[in-house]
């Protein structure tokens, strides 16, 4: 599945919130989605990639039911994919949230490799904080660094909305990658 959109009706949607580096917002943007499907209406559930336990208390605050950790280094991958199955099973939508960078992990448990475990799209979650063209030139980057990336968006956190349309479509375009 590389798409994330979706109706209530049309199915189950999936996704990873990631990032280039810690610090990004990823929890704030999980938390947001979190909220937004839960408001409208879809049966919700959160992941944490890692072992882990603030911010699963974060997701658990917002959605009221637990989150749950998916650490490929700790479970190993046949039991955080059971982990995955048993509390997603039956979800209109499932946000995990990743670890740290994209590519980050101890051992392969990378939010990159869960997205690959697990076959979910991903989204990067960038500050620009500075940069402008050289957002394009890191999301590039990161979505041809691996193969398959699994990156499907880009969500710029702490951005003016003058910045985002002044810049959100060389972004995209630059990059090939949908902000």
């Amino acid at each position: 599945m590389n798409d994330v959109r979706g109706t209530k009706d049309e199915g189950i949607i999936r996704v990873m919130i990631a990032a280039t580096a810690s610090n990004s917002g990823k929890t704030a943007v999980t938390c947001g989605l979190a909220a937004l499907m839960k408001n409208k209406g879809f049966d919700t559930c959160a992941f944490k990639c890692g072992p882990d336990y603030i911010d699963p208390m974060f997701h658990r605050s917002v959605l009221g039911i637990e989150s749950h950790n998916l650490d490929i280094f700790l479970a190993g991958q046949n039991r955080t994919k059971e982990i995955f199955d048993t509390y997603s099973r039956g979800k209109q939508a499932v946000i995990c949230e990743g670890v740290m960078g994209y590519y980050d992990g101890i051992a392969g448990s990378s939010p990159w490799h869960l997205a690959g475990l697990l076959d979910i799209p991903s989204i990067l979650v960038i500050r620009p904080g500075g940069a402008a063209l050289s957002i394009a030139a890191t999301v590039k980057g990161f979505a041809e660094f691996r193969k398959p990336s699994k990156i499907a968006g880009v969500i710029l956190n702490d951005c003016s909305k003058g910045f985002f349309d002044r810049y959100g479509k060389m972004l995209e375009d630059e990059s090939g990658v949908p902000f």
